[in-house]
C-alpha cells in the first residue's frame, strides 16, 4: 500500500507571514490538527494544534490577544519538516512517525505539498487491514518461521470453504517461530481448529478447541 492511497487531500496550508491568531482560526474552521507552512519555494514548516495552543495567552491570566494577532507563525513553526513521497510505502511512513514521534507527515512531490497523513490515518488503515470491521472469527496459530507454513494453514481453511479476510505474521519471543494471526469469515471453527492442530500446529487463540 502506497502513501498516496491513504493520504488526505487537498491540504489546508498557510504562509509563514500569517499571524498565529489567524492560523488558530484556520485550524478551528477546518477542524484539523496540523497546518503545513509553505512559501513560493515549497514547504518551510509545520504547526500543530498544540503549538498554537501553547503560543496563546491563557484565559486564566487575561492575556493580551494582540501578541498572537501581530506575531507570524514563522516564530513558532517546526522546521525542517519530516516528509514522505506519495510513492513511499505505508509501512515506511508508519515507521517514521513512530521512530520520530511525530503526529503527521506532509506528503511532498516536486517540492509541493500534495497530501498529508496523520496518526489517525495510520490507525484507520491498520484497522481496515486487520479486517476488524467485518464480521468473523479471530485466530492465532504458532507456526515455524519457514516457507510453506502460511500456505498450509490457509489451505486447511480453504478446504472448508471459508474466506480469510486478513492475515498478519508477527515475530514471537522464541527464535524460529512466528505468530500467524487471521480473521476468517465463519463462526463455527471447531473442525478447522482440529485440522490445524492435526497438521502439527499449536492454536494460541481460541485457547481451547472444544474437543
Amino acid at each position: 500500500m502506497l502513501v498516496e492511497n491513504i493520504m488526505k487531500t487537498p491540504v489546508v496550508t498557510i504562509t509563514p507571514e500569517m499571524s498565529i491568531y489567524d492560523a488558530l482560526q484556520t485550524l478551528h474552521q477546518h477542524k484539523i490538527r496540523h497546518l503545513p507552512v509553505v512559501d513560493v519555494e515549497g514547504l518551510v514548516g509545520i504547526l500543530s494544534d498544540r503549538d498554537l495552543r501553547d503560543a496563546c495567552p491563557s484565559s486564566l491570566t487575561e492575556g493580551d490577544l494582540s501578541v498572537i494577532q501581530n506575531s507570524p507563525v514563522s516564530q513558532i513553526m517546526s522546521s525542517p519538516v519530516l516528509t514522505v513521497h506519495p510513492l513511499d510505502f505505508f509501512d515506511e511512513a508508519a515507521r517514521m512517525m513512530y521512530e520520530k514521534k511525530v503526529g503527521c507527515l506532509p506528503v511532498v512531490s516536486n517540492r509541493q505539498v500534495v497530501g498529508i497523513i496523520s496518526e489517525t490515518d495510520i490507525l484507520r488503515h491498520l484497522v481496515e487491514m486487520m479486517g476488524v470491521m467485518a464480521p468473523g472469527t479471530y485466530l492465532e496459530v504458532d507456526v515455524p518461521d519457514k516457507p510453506g507454513a502460511l500456505a498450509e494453514v490457509t489451505q486447511i481453511i480453504k478446504e472448508h470453504g471459508v474466506n480469510v479476510t486478513s492475515v498478519l505474521l508477527c515475530p514471537t519471543k522464541e527464535n524460529g517461530r512466528k505468530c500467524l494471526i487471521l480473521r476468517i469469515q465463519t463462526i463455527n471453527i471447531s473442525k478447522i481448529l482440529r485440522e490445524i492442530e492435526a497438521a502439527g500446529y499449536q492454536i494460541l487463540w481460541p485457547v481451547a478447541t472444544g474437543g
